[in-house]
């Protein structure tokens, strides 16, 4: 009797859990290591810390407006000894979640003594099979270190719950930092920190306590640096992720998708087989339809039971503190109102809510140290309930992952190492890739290959790393398939014969490569120097010639609103045979005019080649032997000999808009060629 007393002491059980918790999170690792390859996402981190180990101090995740790159500081001291794998990658990943374990027992220590807690550990040991695939097997970019600074900054909050300490100050310091620093990373984090600190402030209140509170504004200040850095120096970020809705129609979608459809795969039933697809496992249906009434009954008790023990505790005079259960159910609730105002959020949405998953230990132990002794075993008995179905769902998932399809379907990520041969074997250094698809090539390639999307897919407008040093490329494939959305073969093809661009193609697996591109159309003609053209303008000749300079950067733009009959004009030196001409609008395609009107002039005098050509911006632009997109410009053939001057005049205007033209090039048919 006294060696199974033993065997089932509580630390023996713990010491069990929290093996049993460490194997789970090993296989889960190994497994995905070895099934899902490294995404577009995960890649783009390990890119981004080979270049903070060059020198450079990037303030934004790479390719997009928002995220101050934590993960990609921290794996930057040792992204030279990891392979170039996806176990080697998610190394990162699976520390991380062994410290975001760790950190979550250090705030429930902070509850109770360990026997009191055990709850709590038995939820942050299995939590959610959707948090624990993203501590272990595959991670979203930033969220594992946004969870990890906002629960160290809590523990540091609740850890100064005590009588006041003349060295206060320089504790909340820390605090304050962790905080801020979470939401410079991932603005998701303000869902956690928001109610961390009117915490933080409560407990301030009352005498020797307030020394806290400059403490935590100095701490935070730093951590918000490089949020406010971001934004002085990239006007614009964090803008594109925090459009919100009006209130009516995000109350409309407070219970559907919010409660009702998101937040139960968030905590795992009918989980996505990988985040955040909206393919899930056919498991736990019954949970996916009953948790959501179960979650608003725990959310209400968890409410009322917080205003009790206020209410309790100011009845007795004691200081009105709050702890983790408070700061729980203020996540919980900020959680699902910001997820419901949120533009970007829809049904699939699940690491919004990820928040709401990483708090609910601290609400169930809350709930279980206020409820009386009926009250505790019915959480106590739920909480072994979900635990038990987290574990067998991340047991299960594995299966799924070993599919053979699964990640050319469901991670869209299909096998690149035949596409990388196909590059190697015709010496090709720089290529092009749809975003799922372009830093997966770079990691993949080791450095060999140098890739960039086309344009910014998921960003339009927003700076494109390695972009600058492709477009100036001259050897250069265009690697693509159509398991990825976006830049596709069959739009690719489409855009090359509307614009008359040729190439060899190339089959690789999943992957299609083209390369030695030709434009025939180009093939016999040359650009006429700008010294040889002389600028005469409608209007606003002082900036003529910016349309002559070779620079996007500077532009002509008409001194009025536009008018019929506005012109710009171009005079030869000498008769030219010209070829086509192409006009680049710059940042300012949006000021075009809808239809204009080319005249020429010859020895016969000006005549009309063409009235009222549609204005269609090309598909893309043809730089140094490759199609290159992201240039708004149009293209016109001319194809008339003996010209001595061309005149562009408005035949329709947009009376709205001033005509702005960034840069105008004309190309003469190589005087060897004429016919």
């Amino acid at each position: 009797m006294k060696i199974a007393n033993n065997i089932f002491s509580f630390p023996v059980l713990l010491i069990f859990a929290c093996l049993l918790a460490l194997g789970l999170r090993l296989y889960l690792y190994w497994v995905g290591g070895h099934t899902i390859p490294v995404t577009t996402d995960e890649a783009q981190i390990v890119l981004q810390a080979l270049d903070i180990r060059t020198g450079q101090w990037p303030l934004l995740l790479m390719a997009q407006p928002y995220m101050f790159p934590v993960e990609a500081y921290w794996m930057a001291p040792l992204v030279d000894l990891l392979p170039r794998t996806a176990p080697g990658m998610r190394s990162l990943v699976l520390v991380e979640g062994l410290v975001f374990t760790c950190l979550a027992l250090m705030v429930l220590r902070q509850m109770g003594r360990w026997r009191e807690v055990w709850p709590g550990i038995l939820l942050v040991l299995f939590p959610s099979a959707y948090l624990v695939i993203n501590q272990a097997a595959y991670s979203l970019p930033h969220y594992n270190s946004a969870f990890i600074l906002a629960l160290a900054a809590a523990w540091l909050v609740m850890r100064l719950e005590r009588e006041p300490w003349s060295h206060d100050f320089w504790l909340a310091v820390p605090g304050g930092f962790f905080a801020l620093l979470a939401v410079s990373n991932a603005l998701t984090s303000v869902a956690l920190i928001a109610p961390l600190a009117l915490v933080a402030a409560w407990n301030s209140m009352g005498r020797g306590r307030w020394w806290r509170l400059p403490g935590y504004a100095l701490g935070g200040a730093i951590g918000l640096i490089p949020y406010f850095a971001a934004l002085w120096k990239f006007p614009g970020a964090n803008e594109s992720v925090t459009a919100t809705l009006g209130w009516a129609e995000a109350f409309g979608r407070l219970w559907i998708p919010t409660v009702a459809r998101t937040l139960p795969v968030a905590f795992g039933w009918r989980i996505c087989l990988f985040p955040d697809s909206s393919e899930q496992l056919d498991w736990g249906g019954w949970g996916y339809a009953a948790f959501p009434y179960v979650f608003i009954f725990l959310l209400a008790l968890a409410a009322g039971a917080a205003l009790v023990l206020l209410w309790r505790k100011f009845r007795e005079k004691q200081h009105l503190s709050l702890g983790a259960m408070e700061w729980a159910l203020g996540v919980t609730i900020l959680s699902l109102l910001l997820f419901a105002l949120s533009r970007r959020a829809d049904a699939c949405s699940y690491r919004y809510l990820a928040p709401v998953v990483v708090v609910f230990p601290f609400l169930m132990l809350g709930l279980y140290r206020a409820l009386p002794r009926p009250g505790r075993l019915f959480i106590g008995g739920l909480a072994l309930v979900i635990v038990l179905y987290n574990i067998a769902t991340a047991a299960r998932l594995p299966r799924e992952w070993r599919h053979p399809d699964f990640a050319r379907n469901i991670v869209a990520a299909p096998d690149l190492k035949p596409a990388l041969a196909v590059l190697r074997a015709h010496g090709i250094k720089h290529a092009v890739a749809s975003h799922w698809a372009a830093y997966r090539i770079g990691f993949e390639a080791d450095g060999a290959v140098v890739c960039s999307q086309p344009a910014n897919e998921r960003f339009p407008g927003w700076p494109v790393p390695y972009k600058a040093e492709v477009d100036a490329a001259t050897n250069v494939a265009y690697v693509l398939t159509e398991k990825i959305r976006f830049l596709k073969p069959s739009v690719f093809e489409r855009h090359m014969r509307a614009m008359g661009v040729e190439a060899e193609m190339a089959k690789a697996g999943d992957f299609r490569i083209y390369y030695n591109f030709r434009m025939p159309a180009f093939d016999r003609e040359i650009r006429v120097p700008a010294e040889r053209i002389r600028v005469a303008v409608d209007e606003n000749q002082a900036q003529a010639a910016g349309m002559m300079d070779g620079n996007i950067n500077t532009f002509w733009r008409s001194a009025k609103l536009q008018h019929d009959g506005l012109w710009v004009e171009f005079t030869f030196d000498q008769p030219l045979h010209i070829g086509c001409l192409v006009v680049r609008y710059g940042n300012y395609a949006h000021d075009r005019a809808p239809t204009l009107c080319i005249r020429l002039r010859t020895d016969a005098g000006w005549e009309t080649l063409r009235g009222e050509v549609p204005v269609d911006l090309d598909k893309f632009a043809w730089l140094n032997g490759h199609p290159v997109y992201g240039h708004a410009q149009q293209t016109f053939i001319i194809g008339m000999p003996a010209v001595q001057a061309l005149r562009l005049e408005v035949a329709e205007p947009n009376p709205r808009m001033c005509w702005t033209l960034a840069e105008v090039v004309l190309y003469e048919v190589a005087a060897s060629k004429n016919p």
